[in-house]
């Protein structure tokens, strides 16, 4: 399943973003700053191949880039 999410009123960039999470070990979602209407907003792809780990791990790493 994919779906946008928008870092607008975040202050980082996609590609700042994606970097941290490359940091990490994880890789990010595709940068969809390439599009005029959606600046600030990355692309992400979750799969059977996923596990719940994966997904909560990617979620606290964003949570804690944002800080």
């Amino acid at each position: 399943k994919e779906f946008v999410v928008d870092f607008s009123d975040t202050g980082y960039s996609v590609q700042e973003i994606n970097q941290k999470l490359l940091d990490r070990g994880i890789i990010g979602g595709y940068d969809l700053s390439r599009c005029s209407n959606m600046k600030h907003c990355m692309l992400l792809c979750i799969t059977e191949i996923h596990t719940t780990g994966d997904i909560d791990n990617l979620s606290e790493s964003i949570k804690e880039i944002l800080k």
